[in-house]
């Protein structure tokens, strides 16, 4: 009987052996690695400056290279001249509810989920919301270029002290050689709308709401709208923004049509983080201005809100409006006179008025 007691026992502990590893099997994933407040710095190679640097709440491993991570923030710096040296300052600010982050050596991707908030830094601060996003950054030895992307198909709104900007899709494309030539751009591709405001007695648009009159006085700034179909390019490095197909803007009762429009902005502070305002505006294919009595037509519109002066080209630019109508080659306005001169340069300028008669 001890004999066949010792051959159960064996069995037994072999039986619970068994289950014992089928239990471990099947709660394996309940032992995966995590890591609590983890981070990837980087460093630029050549200055030991930090480039960037990813935190995470929690990042469990997928793979090798490969990391699932709640509550992402990306802080990303750039090299700028400043008293003779160069010195790091803060260009990227970015957060999410989660990520997908896969770490390399020459490239850095995540893909970013819920509530994704990027706010870049430059002339001004501009903060960028979307539903998702990818980032990618590439680090190119050979050539000596740094680029970073953030890309989205989703709907985009993009705020700043002076403007709100939405549209469907997005493209931040920042690049920088290794003479510090940067390349950036902000890309919406569809359905742009912008809202912005301009300080009183600098009017987006000449005011042709009337054939007579001085303009009327506002109390502070007046808004702007600007839409088109897309898309919406602003080169952040020169301040300027092109917004292309169908666009219209409307302004204080007049409005402007046309298929390219070009915006320069001015930075009023003089210093990173001011404040951008609207300096000079081109309108280019199928220009029209159109108030409540007057019609322009064109083919090209030049305007100056600085000081309230523009003129409109054409082959011929044309005014139509209610007793009369007019053509010239260009057509200049002037706002703070209300004049507007009608000039012939290969052909007469012509100018009719129909006169009631008695």
């Amino acid at each position: 009987m001890g004999q066949d007691d010792g051959k159960v026992s064996q069995v037994r502990r072999y039986l619970l052996a068994v289950l014992l590893l089928a239990a471990c099997i099947a709660t394996g994933h309940a032992a995966d690695i995590i890591f609590y407040n983890i981070s990837w710095p980087r460093h630029d190679k050549a200055t030991g400056i930090l480039e960037w640097e990813l935190s995470a709440s929690t990042a469990r491993p997928v793979s090798d290279t490969e990391y699932a991570c709640s509550h992402p923030e990306l802080y990303a710096f750039k090299l700028a001249g400043e008293g003779g040296s160069q010195v790091s300052k803060k260009d990227l600010h970015l957060r999410a509810d989660q990520a997908s982050y896969i770490h390399g050596a020459a490239t850095a991707r995540a893909k970013l989920a819920g509530n994704v908030v990027a706010e870049l830094y430059g002339a001004e601060t501009v903060t960028l919301t979307t539903n998702d996003a990818e980032l990618e950054f590439t680090w190119n030895d050979r050539e000596k270029l740094k680029t970073r992307k953030i890309e989205t198909n989703s709907k985009v709104t993009v705020t700043s002290e002076t403007r709100r900007l939405t549209g469907d899709g997005l493209l931040v494309f920042e690049q920088v050689s290794a003479d510090g030539q940067q390349k950036s751009t902000l890309t919406l591709n569809k359905n742009i709308v912008m809202e912005a405001q301009v300080e009183p007695g600098a009017g987006a648009l000449p005011d042709v709401t009337a054939s007579q009159g001085q303009p009327g006085e506002t109390a502070g700034p007046s808004a702007v709208t600007i839409a088109c179909l897309g898309p919406f390019v602003f080169e952040r490095s020169d301040n300027v923004a092109h917004f292309h197909n169908h666009v219209i803007l409307t302004h204080d009762g007049t409005t402007l049509n046309c298929q390219k429009l070009t915006l320069l902005f001015e930075n009023t502070g003089g210093t990173n983080d001011g404040q951008l305002v609207i300096a000079g505006m081109l309108a280019e294919d199928n220009v029209t201005v159109i108030g409540a009595e007057q019609r322009f037509s064109g083919d090209r519109f030049e305007w100056n809100p600085t000081v309230g002066a523009g003129t409109l080209v054409g082959s011929p630019a044309k005014m139509h409006a209610p007793g009369s109508v007019g053509s010239a080659e260009r057509i200049k306005f002037d706002q703070e006179t209300q004049v507007i001169k009608y000039i012939g340069v290969a052909a007469p300028a012509q100018f009719q008025i129909d006169l009631p008669t008695e």
